[in-house]
């Protein structure tokens, strides 16, 4: 199947404005291959491959995939989902160079499936991928870089070289860490120490000079001293309570740029196994991970592209695929589409800067790349694969619901035991298992609807309506088939999705519908889901799995309850439904770098019939580093009847005192006639003046006798919120107390500042 002659307009626009943005983009990527330059280097050495490996991985892509590609804002490089999958192919197929080149082989003729799946439109498997199974196999991912890296940040060759005969697996590498801590080489450690200061330090440091500086720069500026210091190169032995601790060069980068074979930097691809198994049952894991990864990346940055872009997933694939043939043709890694530090970029120029200045830097400062603590990466890898197997992961799934629980843990546990590819299958069999079982069909039937679902479309031409009405089972496999059925209904004004009558519907398909379907498929129309008030939930998500008992109604959990008798005791109205009509919040400050994703037990009602007010518990996504956590807090909002100045007000920490001191902080406005306020809170505003003039000593008064909140006024609505957390009926009992009795303290300061603020009116 050939591509379309045309472009769509989005793509003409994108084309047409690509040089607009060349100095955002260049500025963009300076940053992030600064960033990035250690993590691909330690992604090839863990990888047991050429540090030039991951660096072509890295340029080959800038030029091949910024031509064809079909995101924006991504970058393309070397993956640490793929980390365990190159080492084991390596040491599968001989170890060394001899292991890699067969390695590079098999990335070859991953490429050329990924090819083949851009040229038949096969992009749409990325939504057909389930999203537990994709985190069961990222977290799994992390738990392997974590149970090889952490033997390396300590000084101590993995368990695997000590003795093979010890580890059968992942999970026995795991259990071997204790012993790694008691046999550590503690110059090694410090550096690992230091490092993992760094990170930590560098996200809760809010100082500019600081965050300037990339977080990996500080951890190289900050050991490649000790190297020195200690002469690493000299070989020395120091003894250290009684124990001799060898260091060496071994404990290093070394130089990349030193020809790692005869033939030079590139290195020749080994086809000498194609007759084998396990050469294509290595091929067939780096085309699911390289191309799971992809995708799940491309669609997660759509929702982060400032332009509202969708990027066209079968060119993504193409362009990857083509880069791992190119990769794996000069010596490189498997290359995959990855979510980048958005640092401001808008357009694909971006993914060629960040080759070019990956290249320049590497050429320049190859000398000091060298010296750099191999404990040092490391430790960047070790703080990616916590990101990747975060406790936190486990929890946020869990509040998805107890199917997606068990579909991430075993994929995961499936992982460690075996390989990615089974934990890929056994993931998507499990899935398969638990929505049979939900259903509560018989086999024959489920697997009737699995096929093929009965849907049933009705137009009515005079109201431009289509209502499609789903019958049976309806999942991941089914989202093409049900993208194909709402295009269709692009062109009507209103399309109505009935799934009263659907057995089943499972978190994938929800989460499409929810996060996907009328932004991309019927943008500009009119769009409803009907139908799910009498379908049971394992968890309040909005996107949880939901079946059909055979008889119940929908009732509210005893929380809810509460805060529905609350919203009647302030005169106001209770709805437990999950909202996506989020924009009143987007003019604050707090919000403006977190996506806020749904807001859901909203109440609204009025404070003695001036202030009309607004509880709501809000689930948002929240920036940390190079991922995104999901975050929950309730907030309250008040409009007032008149204008005011745009503040914020919040609990003054130790490291806002430093940072003001240091002039790094905007300037907290304080009052000397009340030193505990100005001790106790930040207030900070655009307008000194107005602000000063607002706040009469009655409101300061006030704010000083009571909890501190976070507060924060655009100019007509007042946003307050205490903990990132679901406050509990008593916690919200009192948010509601506090709102009221600040309402009647503003409205009396308006009251005796209504001359003042007469210009603001």
């Amino acid at each position: 199947m050939c591509w379309d002659k045309t472009l769509n307009r989005n793509e003409h626009l994108m084309q047409k404005q690509l040089l607009k943005h060349t100095k955002q983009d260049f500025f963009a990527s300076i940053g992030l291959a600064l960033v990035a330059l250690p993590l691909v280097i330690g992604i090839a050495i863990a990888s047991d491959a050429p540090v030039m490996a991951g660096i072509w991985a890295v340029l080959i892509p800038c030029v091949i995939a910024t031509l064809v590609r079909g995101s924006e804002i991504t970058i393309n490089g070397p993956s640490a989902g793929l980390i365990t999958v190159v080492a084991l192919g390596i040491a599968d197929f001989g170890g060394g160079l001899d292991g890699f080149k067969t390695v590079m082989a098999a990335t070859i003729f991953a490429g050329g499936i990924q090819v083949l799946f851009g040229l038949l439109r096969l992009g749409r498997i990325g939504d057909m991928v389930p999203a537990a199974v994709s985190h069961g196999m990222l977290g799994a991912v992390g738990l392997i870089i974590i149970s090889d890296q952490a033997h390396v940040a300590l000084g101590v060759p993995p368990p695997a070289e000590i003795d093979p005969t010890k580890i059968d697996n992942h999970l026995d590498a795991l259990v071997q860490i204790p012993a790694s801590i008691q046999a550590q080489n503690p110059i090694i450690a410090m550096i690992a120490i230091i490092s993992l200061l760094v990170l930590v330090g560098h996200n809760t440091l809010k100082n500019k000079i600081v965050q300037f500086v990339p977080a990996p720069i500080w951890i190289i500026a900050l050991t490649i001293p000790i190297v020195f210091l200690f002469d690493f190169y000299s070989e020395p032995t120091i003894s250290i309570l009684g124990t001799d601790h060898t260091l060496k060069p071994d404990f290093l980068v070394g130089n990349i740029l030193k020809n790692p074979t005869e033939e030079g930097l590139i290195i020749q691809p080994s086809f000498d196994h194609l007759s084998e198994l396990k050469f294509w049952i290595l091929t067939l894991t780096i085309v699911a991970v390289s191309s799971i990864e992809t995708l799940v990346s491309a669609k997660a940055v759509d929702k982060m592209d400032p332009l509202q872009r969708q990027t066209n997933l079968d060119r993504e694939l193409l362009a990857v695929g083509l880069s791992n043939i190119g990769s794996g043709f000069i010596g490189g890694l498997p290359v995959i589409t990855a979510i980048p530090v958005y640092e401001g970029a808008k357009t694909r120029l971006s993914n060629f800067f960040f080759g070019a200045i990956m290249l320049i830097v590497i050429v320049v400062f190859s000398v000091v790349v060298a010296a750099i603590p191999l404990a040092a990466l490391a430790v960047l890898l070790l703080f990616t694969a916590y990101r990747l197997a975060s406790p936190k992961i486990l929890l946020d799934t869990f509040r998805k619901g107890d199917d997606q629980f068990l579909i991430l843990m075993a994929t995961s546990i499936a992982t460690l035991v075996q390989d990615l590819l089974f934990g890929i299958v056994v993931g998507i069999a499990m899935t398969l298992f638990i929505h049979f079982v939900k259903s509560n069909l018989d086999r024959k039937t489920f697997l009737k609807f699995l096929r093929k679902p009965s849907i049933d479309i009705k137009y009515t031409e005079s109201i431009k309506e289509y209502y499609i009405e789903v019958d049976g089972v309806i999942n991941f496999i089914n989202i093409p088939q049900l993208k194909t059925t709402l295009r269709r209904a692009a062109k009507s004004e209103q399309v109505i999705l009935d799934l009263s009558s659907t057995r089943l519907v499972d978190f994938t398909v929800m989460e499409y519908l929810h996060d996907y379907a009328e932004k991309y498929d019927i943008p500009g129309v009119s769009f409803d889901i009907v139908g799910l008030g009498a379908h049971e939930t394992s968890s309040r998500h909005p996107n949880a799995t939901r079946v059909l008992p055979d008889d119940k109604k929908p009732q509210l959990t005893r929380r809810q309850q509460s805060l529905e008798e609350l919203s009647q005791k302030y005169n106001g109205q209770f709805w437990p439904e999950t909202r996506w009509e989020v924009s009143t919040f987007k003019d604050f400050q707090f919000f403006l770098s977190r996506q806020i994703e749904y807001k859901f037990n909203t109440a609204k009602g009025n404070y003695k019939m001036f202030f009309e007010w607004e509880t709501c518990d809000l689930t948002f996504q929240n920036r940390v580093g190079f991922n995104t956590e999901e975050r929950y807090t309730s907030i309250a909002l008040f409009h007032l009847p008149f204008n005011a100045p745009k503040f914020i007000i919040d609990h003054e920490s130790l490291l806002d005192k430093i940072g003001m001191k240091l002039s790094v902080r905007e300037q907290d406005i304080n009052f000397d006639a009340f030193p505990n306020f100005s001790e106790r809170f930040i207030l900070q505003g655009p307008d000194e003046k107005a602000i000063r003039d607002f706040f009469g000593d009655g409101l300061i008064q006030f704010l000083e006798q009571n909890e501190e909140y976070h507060i924060e006024c655009n100019g007509t609505v007042v946003l307050i919120l205490r903990n990132m957390r679901f406050a509990s009926p008593t916690a919200m009992d009192k948010m509601h107390k506090f709102n009221q009795e600040l309402a009647n303290t503003l409205m009396v300061n308006w009251r005796e500042k209504a001359l003042d603020l007469g210009t603001l009116l």
